[in-house]
């Protein structure tokens, strides 16, 4: 693992549709069974996972749920979240076509930004590797459901794909505040690390201990032969810094890091099957 203050991301782009069965999970198993299963119904509809459908339904559920100041709830649909907005918003009284807000084309164009503060939906993350294989590397949830509904392939407007290296990959980048390094091809992320998360925002919001200046080169914890698209950082991190980072993330890899069992996401929602079923007969 290396520290990289302003690495400069993989590049994204799409490529038309993708094949369910060509991915690769990069997560041991869903956080939340329930929302697959809600989206999975939305998939069967024939929905789509696009930005503006996203949108669409965000604004649309927050105008279904109050939602109180500063609290966050998850709408289960299509998994988005959202946060209060204090006495509620107006609505848009002139909108039209299915939903808040009302808006043309797939999925609707969203509300007025003075409906809620949203958070922004980002699309599904695909990366590809070295090896040629296409890891998901954001948007579990989705992919999941997508197989569950019974579709075979994501849609171009659902995902946006990005060619990455391994060593990017077992590397923390502050700058995309990345911080669970790990090897795609032997690991895969917990479904909930939250509590390591927090630990590390927390860790990286703490100045570090002054000290005199250091000439310490950047420090690696491991190395990969594979190619890397990673540029140089343009600015460094302090060496004080920098150690508690990669000596945290070091220590604390069984937080967030379990080692891979299968590749397909087929088994992923196998196993979501299997541990519904396991907690319908408890």
């Amino acid at each position: 693992m290396e520290l990289h203050q302003q690495a400069t991301k993989p590049k994204k782009g799409s490529a038309g549709a993708v094949p369910v069965g060509a991915l690769v999970v990069t997560q041991e198993a869903v956080r939340d069974a329930a929302a697959v299963l809600a989206m999975a119904d939305y998939v069967r509809g024939g929905g789509l996972f696009t930005l503006d459908a996203m949108q669409h339904h965000a604004v649309a559920a927050h105008r279904r749920h109050y939602v109180a100041d500063g609290v966050q709830q998850q709408d289960r649909g299509m998994g988005i979240t959202t946060s209060g907005g204090g006495r509620g918003s107006k609505g848009n009284k002139k909108g039209r076509g299915g939903g808040a807000g009302g808006g043309k084309g797939r999925g609707g164009k969203a509300g007025k930004a003075s409906d809620a503060k949203l958070h922004k939906p980002k699309l599904i993350t695909l990366a590809k590797f070295p090896d040629d294989r296409i890891y998901v590397w954001d948007g579990h949830h989705r992919v999941a459901a997508i197989c569950l509904g019974g579709r075979e392939a994501l849609d171009p407007e659902e995902y946006a794909m990005m060619t990455c290296s391994f060593e990017y990959a077992q590397t923390v980048h502050l700058a995309q505040w990345f911080l669970t390094p790990f090897d795609p091809r032997s690991q895969v992320r917990k479904r909930d690390f939250c509590g390591y998360k927090d630990a590390m925002h927390t860790l990286l919001k703490t100045p570090p201990a002054k000290t005199a200046k250091s000439k310490k080169k950047p420090v690696t914890i491991a190395t990969t032969t594979a190619t890397t698209t990673t540029t140089t950082a343009t600015t460094t991190p302090s060496a004080t810094e920098r150690d508690v980072v990669l000596e945290y993330a070091l220590a604390h890899t069984a937080d967030y890091l379990s080692t891979r069992t299968f590749d397909g996401v087929k088994e992923l929602v196998d196993l979501l099957h299997a541990e519904l079923s396991q907690g319908l007969k408890n």
